[in-house]
């Protein structure tokens, strides 16, 4: 699946991992806020984690992994935002990651990919989990539909079920 970017979205694009972003990424991994609720990017901080990083999500997208990320780009310029995770299960369904930048905040940009990530996907349901404390995703996930499913151990898990998915999709994208 390769989501499009909505008409109304000028300012925001969905691109696949390119390792031309990479220096952008390890800038955009030097943020706190990114550091507290995803620790396992911190490695990212460093250009060549972040070059290699790259590379490989690059050449998974080749392969019929499970795991989908597309970059969130914005602005003229096209400069790094954020990125969007597209993780599948074998049940159909699939889990919904996501991290913006923090120049990239408070403008809907991430609510914005989410959503059109949702609309594109074939996926049913759709799962997205945060850490509990992290009140700017909950209040996306709850913008985008989801609902609140449970919540245990500084985690909350958030559910999509899509009333039909489109003609001809059964499956993970």
């Amino acid at each position: 699946m390769r989501p499009r970017t909505p008409r109304d979205a000028h300012d925001m694009l969905l691109v696949p991992p390119r390792t031309i972003h990479a220096r952008e990424l390890a800038a955009a991994m030097q943020d706190e806020q990114i550091a507290r609720f995803l620790p396992q990017l911190a490695p990212l901080r460093k250009p060549a984690a972040a070059l290699r990083w790259l590379a490989s999500l690059a050449a998974s997208a080749r392969t019929r992994s499970p795991i989908r990320i597309w970059l969130v780009l914005a602005g003229r310029t096209r400069r790094l935002a954020g990125a969007l995770e597209l993780i599948a299960d074998t049940a159909g369904g699939a889990e919904i990651g996501f991290w913006m930048r923090r120049s990239a905040r408070r403008r809907g940009l991430a609510t914005r990919a989410v959503a059109t990530l949702c609309d594109q996907c074939g996926a049913n349901p759709l799962r997205l989990r945060t850490h509990s404390q992290n009140v700017a995703a909950r209040k996306l996930a709850e913008r985008c539909g989801f609902v609140l499913q449970s919540e245990l151990a500084g985690v909350a898990r958030y559910v999509l079920l899509k009333s039909a998915a489109p003609p001809g999709r059964t499956g993970p994208p």
